[in-house]
């Protein structure tokens, strides 16, 4: 797994501990704690350092679980946008860089997603399913740095096929609400297809500023196959 991924405009950078003080806590804190990086987030934002901590516990890999555990396959990265040098010098004092956002691999689904609209996986079949999300700061909006995070991500991921042994298949999938078509933009354009809406009963969900009709689109790409 890649400790950094660089691309045109943008540094991301693997979160590798949630102890405190640690930078990688205080950064993911700086997406975790802003009320429009986290509006349509299920979980809401953190209100305490605290909050982010148990955000990362259950985010980082499980690297001594079982190869049937997901959770020993999931990561984030952190994304910074390269402000002065560029993909270069990303490793020298020449390149600063602001934290803008993370993106991430999934071992769990936001929303329980039934069998015509995921991909059934496990050791006996040889699949590994996970979904992918992200957040950004409202200054990182609208210039498609989420998507060429994303892509960055998910081609690294492509090539390194030994990481994902004793799996020889990995699916990802995306969910997003239908009233955001920005981030149906962002999976679309990093090459995830859509599935279709997904549609359930139950109380309608509180996101960015309104209440929501209980629905996802659903997103998905064979990363690989």
């Amino acid at each position: 797994m890649e400790q950094t991924l660089v691309t045109a405009r943008l540094k991301l950078t693997l979160v590798t501990t949630c102890e405190d003080g640690s930078q990688d806590l205080e950064w993911v804190h700086k997406i975790r704690s802003d009320l429009l990086a986290t509006s349509w987030s299920i979980l809401g934002p953190s209100k305490s350092m605290e909050d982010t901590k148990t955000f990362l516990q259950n985010r980082l890999p499980l690297r001594d679980a079982p190869d049937d555990d997901k959770r020993k396959y999931r990561v984030t990265y952190i994304v910074h946008k390269l402000i002065t040098g560029g993909p270069q010098q990303v490793n020298t004092c020449a390149c600063a860089s602001d934290v803008i956002g993370t993106v991430s691999l999934s071992a769990s689904q936001t929303v329980p997603l039934p069998k015509n609209f995921t991909v059934s996986g496990g050791l006996a079949t040889g699949i590994l399913t996970l979904e992918t999300g992200y957040a950004y700061l409202p200054s990182a909006w609208s210039h498609e740095y989420a998507t060429e995070a994303l892509s960055a991500m998910l081609d690294a991921f492509k090539k390194a096929k030994s990481y994902w042994a004793p799996y020889k298949k990995v699916y990802i999938e995306g969910i997003c609400s239908p009233d955001n078509p920005a981030s149906a933009r962002v999976l679309e354009k990093a090459g995830l297809e859509k599935i279709g809406l997904y549609e359930w009963e139950g109380d309608n969900v509180f996101l960015a500023g309104a209440w929501r009709e209980c629905c996802v689109n659903v997103y998905g790409i064979w990363l690989v196959d």
